[in-house]
């Protein structure tokens, strides 16, 4: 996309969710390389090669934007160690969209979820998911309960 003549690269992602899988952890080692994958192309990597042939993703003097659903909350949940820090971390990204909290009343919001909430070390402001039990059915169980996944 150009605006005001630059180049923005715009990077939508929907990694893997880190779950429904067994002791193999499949789903949770390909979400965390789905993300390292962008985490790469903007660090420009020389594995990348695009359409036109082009060896090195985007490099530091890009700019780009990266958005979506990455399914990888820093610190809660069944995500792989450092996935989502990979880009939350990097020096070529400013974070500071994501330094905002979403909901200051997260963790009553939508509620505690049965207790799943309990152990999270994460700042319940930033969940953006919730993964609770059915309100129909509180005894279902609630993992993971809230996470900051997008």
């Amino acid at each position: 996309m150009e605006i005001d003549g630059q180049i923005v690269h715009i990077l939508a992602a929907h990694p893997t969710p880190p779950a429904f899988d067994g002791d193999e952890d499949r789903n949770g080692k390909r979400n965390h390389d789905e993300i390292r994958f962008w985490a790469d192309c903007i660090e420009g990597t020389d594995y990348i090669c695009d359409d036109a042939g082009s060896y090195g993703g985007f490099g530091a003097e890009a700019r780009h934007v990266i958005l979506g659903d990455c399914n990888a909350d820093p610190l809660d949940g069944d995500s792989r160690g450092g996935a989502i820090g990979q880009l939350l971390e990097s020096p070529l990204l400013t974070a500071s969209a994501t330094d905002a909290e979403i909901t200051p009343d997260g963790e009553d919001s939508p509620g505690n979820l049965g207790g799943a909430n309990a152990d999270h070390e994460g700042n319940p402001g930033f969940d953006t998911a919730d993964f609770g039990c059915n309100p129909s059915d509180p005894s279902a169980g609630a993992e993971p309960g809230n996470l900051r996944a997008d």
